[in-house]
Parts: C-alpha cells; structure tokens; sequence
C-alpha cells in the first residue's frame, strides 16, 4: 500500500462482517486490469488481505474500497471473481437490484463510520470511486450535492498540502496526487463538459502540482522506466511517481480542455456572457481545438510506448493499450460533438434575433463560421470513428463495448446522429458523407455497439431509441425526394445548404428548430418524438450527454 493512512476505526464492527468481498481471483481479471488503468488510484497490495485472508487490522476505507470494485462488477453482470455471472443473458433488473444492494449498503457504512464528516484521501477515493454507482439508488438532485461535497473534500486535502512538507516522500505525494488527479479528470470530463458548476478550477490543478516534488523533464520513456525498476538506480516510489505523472499527463491535459470549453461555451457565466452574442474569440475556440488535436496525437503515440498499469502493477498488455486509446479517442470525438452542438444552439438563435449593428474586432469571429469548422472537424474524424468501433464489435476479446460504456457511449450516439442527419447539416463545400461511409452500415454499427455495452446504468437502450428515431426520420425524408423526383410532393421540403455554402441566420431558421422543440434523448425515453401537427422527418434529434445524472428520473 502506497501512503495510505490508518482508519480510526476498527474493521472488525458487525456491520463490517456483513460487507461482500471479491474473492481472490478477481484481481487477475480482465475485468481489474481495465478498470484500474481507468481508474488508477489503487494498488493490488492494497487488497493483500483478500489475497492472504489476513484481515486483522486493515481500515475501514481499503475495506469499503473492495466492496466498491465488487459493486462495479456487479454493475456489469460479473461476479466477485470477475467472470461471467451468468451463463444466459441476464436481465438488467436483477443486475441493477443488485448492483443497488450492494451500494446501498456501502452508503449506509460509509455514514455509520462517519467517512464523509471526516474528510481524509482514504475517504474521498472512495467515494470518488463509489458515486458514479449511486444513479440506482440516489436522487439526481442528492447525487449533484454529494459530488460536490467529495470534490470540496478534495479540493481542501490539495489545499492543506499547499507548503510542500520537506519530508514529503515520493510514496506520499503518489497517493494524494493520484486522488487529486483523478478528481480534477472526473470533474472535467462530466461537470464541465456538461455545463455544470465547477468545485476545482485550472488554477487548482497548478497551485496543487506546486506541492509535489518536481517530475524529470523531459518525461524519461517507459522503457527507460522500466529499466531503471529492474536495475534500481533510483528509489521505487520515485519511479513509481514518474510512472503516475506519466499516466495522467494525457487525461489531465483533456480535462482542462473541458474546463476551456466550459468557461467559453458550457458553463453558467457563458451562457450569461455569450449566449445571444453572434461572435465568439477565435483564438479561444483555436486553442481548444489544437489542445484536441495534440491530445489525439498523444493517445496514439500510447499504441508504440506503450503503458504501465500502476494497479497490478506491470506493463499493460497490447489489447489494453488498444482498449484505452481507442476509449479516449471516441470521447474526444465526443468533446467535438459537444462543440458544434453548443455553437449549433447558438446558431439557432441568431434565427430570431436581431442583426448586430456591428462586427467586433479580430479575433472575434462569427458562431456561423465556428460551427461550420466544428461541423467539419466532426465529419474529419468520423470515418474513423465508425472504423474503429466496427473493428472492436467484431473482435470476440475485446473489452472496449463491454466494460468502457462511460467512455465511449455518447461519442457512439453522436456518430449515429451525424450519419442519420448528414443531409441536414451538409454544407455545399463539403463532401456528402454519404461518398465517404455506407450510411446504413455506419448507423447499424453504433447502433449494435449499444446494444453490446453491458454497464447496468449505461442507458444504452434509450440511446438506441433516439438513433433509431433518427435514422427512421432519415428514411422518411429520403421517401420524400424521391417522391419530389418522380413529380410528386408531399408539402414537406428538404432543407438545402446555400449556394455559397456559408451559414446565415436564414438558413439557421431553415434547417434547424428551435431547442424548444428539438427532441432529445430524455423525450426519446419517453417517447416523445414529436408533436402531432409537425412531421416527424422533420425533427432534428440532439443529445446531451449530462443525460447521465438523469438515469435514475428514466427508470
């Protein structure tokens, strides 16, 4: 165990014998490997006492902290060994009652221990951890509160560190900069991508990474890493850290373009400043996107250097690397498709607003021209998209549909959407992507691909539910040229781009409603497609990924 500090409490309580357990093999699982490498912020030593039995004198947290990995595989349909669970399709009430059992219970500990009153690393990991399994058994509103309050925790522990201590060992600094780590990555990747109020800012990060001793520069490769473990010229825990700092380098660097995002696009004081505006800074929407492009880089870079697995441990196998990579470059695709959709909302509302009366000074740049850029960094990137998750839906060992839903999920939907609404959103100087994918193919494969996500919470058949709707509105405005080329009409007209191929508030009013009436996936749950005096082709379905904290409100 890396610098974890003892409980106060004994766990030897009632309560605590009643706590369910992995059994031993789960941590050479596919299952441990994947989720640690996503989740690095525990150690295989720290579960020695379910490897040896020797519970005696373990903390009440490391303990709550394995009934927390056995929930998640639960949450998959796995059993504490972290294989098959059963040998037929299961049906995901009785997963999710159970995933639910066995986090409700971990709640119930983690108030009777007092975890949350008495914030410590131990504490916040695993609730960190623990709080994306809560949409079975917690409200949206106590759900929001109680990420709030472990990002606050987080926040003061990183504070309280901020005069670096000179006997702060190596050991010490991988366990708090792990939870702080990954805190800032979670909150970034959901609360700022979605809009939501933030608890830790950039700064954050900067002011906490001042608290740590200084990482080599340049990074030295794994390799080297490795070598230098072998032949121990350096203490471990200061590999160790190297290897840390390395791990969350590339995702950090993603969060803090959701937090760029959230401050110029998704946040509150955005939408107050910028919402109605027709201009945004260029420069602002230019730095994104390069820091985007840089990170897809960095994660194929991954495929040739390689990875460390800090869980277990050891040197991530090939398929691994393979599923990480891919996973982070779909969400990435996703990030892009969070863009156009804000800029196509404000798109949208230059319809009915009023022409300004002047155009601001470089670098501030019309949202019609920065929405056809990010329609087109999109549209780049899908081809590939599409690729890639054909390749892992048709590979019987791969790890990515079944166990990375949270990563990939929303990325999935939002290719489907593109490919069933290209003809709405193609542009005269851009090429049809019917000439670059099989739409019909491209469809069916995002669609299959959620229906193989096996997350209990992953919503995956309400977001099949919106793509098929789509794509059946797709189907329908197909009919109707068809009916207008052999000189037939059915009063419906097909949104066309314009001849110079630019946007224009008219051609917002045209092609897209206005979100009032835009269904989105919550409808599509419902089963709301649309009013009874529109037609349904003419729907233009969106999707918000904060759709998440909405699960338990759907079920």
């Amino acid at each position: 165990m890396l610098g974890l500090e003892g409980s106060p409490h004994s766990s030897a309580s009632p309560e605590m014998a009643e706590l369910q357990l992995p059994h031993p093999e789960f941590f050479s699982s596919q299952f441990f490997r994947q989720f640690s490498l996503q989740n690095p912020v525990f150690d295989l030593d720290e579960f020695q006492f379910i490897l040896t039995g020797q519970a005696a004198g373990v903390g009440v947290e490391r303990r709550l902290l394995a009934g927390a990995l056995l929930a998640w595989a639960t949450s998959f349909g796995l059993s504490s060994r972290g294989t098959e669970q059963y040998s037929g399709e299961q049906p995901p009430g009785n997963i999710q009652a159970r995933t639910s059992y066995l986090v409700s219970n971990i709640l119930a500990l983690v108030d009777s221990h007092g975890t949350m009153r008495r914030p410590s690393w131990d504490g916040v990991r695993l609730l960190l951890v623990l709080w994306p399994l809560t949409l079975g058994t917690t409200r949206q509103l106590e759900r929001t509160t109680m990420l709030e309050s472990i990002l606050t925790q987080v926040h003061a522990l990183g504070q309280a560190g901020s005069v670096p201590h000179r006997g702060d060992t190596y050991q010490e600094s991988i366990m708090r900069a792990r939870v702080f780590w990954y805190a800032f990555e979670r909150e970034g990747l959901q609360s700022a991508l979605s809009g939501g109020r933030l608890v830790m800012q950039v700064d954050d990060l900067g002011n906490f990474y001042r608290t740590l001793p200084p990482s080599t520069e340049p990074a030295p490769s794994l390799l080297a890493i490795i070598r230098a473990l072998a032949d121990q010229p350096h203490s471990r825990s200061y590999l160790l850290y190297q290897l840390a700092t390395r791990r969350f380098d590339i995702t950090l660097q993603v969060a803090t373009i959701c937090h760029r995002i959230h401050a110029l696009l998704k946040g509150p004081r955005a939408q107050q400043v910028h919402g109605g505006s027709a201009y945004l800074n260029f420069d602002d929407m230019k730095t994104i996107w390069a820091g985007l492009d840089h990170a897809l880089s960095t994660f194929e870079s991954m495929r040739e250097s390689g990875m460390w697995n800090g869980s277990t441990d050891q040197t991530c196998p090939v398929e691994d690397v393979d599923v990480f990579v891919t996973g982070w470059q779909i969400f990435i695709f996703e990030i892009h498709n969070v863009i156009r959709e804000s800029l196509r909302q404000r798109v949208a509302a230059q319809a009915s607003a009023p022409a300004p009366t002047s155009r601001p000074p470089s670098p501030f740049t019309s949202v019609f021209d920065l929405h056809s850029l990010a329609q087109k960094k999109c549209r780049f990137m899908l081809p590939t998209v599409i690729k890639v998750l054909k390749r892992h839906l048709n590979s019987p060992t791969t790890s990515l549909i079944h166990f990375d839903a949270r990563l990939i999920r929303d990325g999935c939907v939002f290719a489907a959407l593109m490919l069933a609404q290209s003809d709405l959103e193609s542009e005269a100087n851009t090429q049809p992507l019917h000439s670059l994918i099989n739409l019909e193919e491209g469809v069916s494969i995002c669609y299959r691909v959620l229906g193989e996500m096996r997350w209990v919470f992953s919503a995956s058949a309400n977001a099949r539910d919106i793509v098929m709707a789509a794509w059946d509105a797709r189907q329908m405005r197909d009919r109707g040229r068809q009916a207008q080329a052999n000189g037939h009409t059915n009063g419906h007209i097909t949104p066309a781009a314009t001849p110079s191929g630019h946007w224009s508030p008219a051609y917002a009013a045209q092609v897209y409603s206005q979100p009032s009436v835009m269904p989105s996936m919550q409808a599509a749950a419902q089963g709301h497609w649309s009013s009874t005096d529109s037609n349904p082709a003419d729907s233009y379905y969106t999707y918000q990924p904060d759709d998440w904290l909405k699960y338990e409100d759907e079920n």
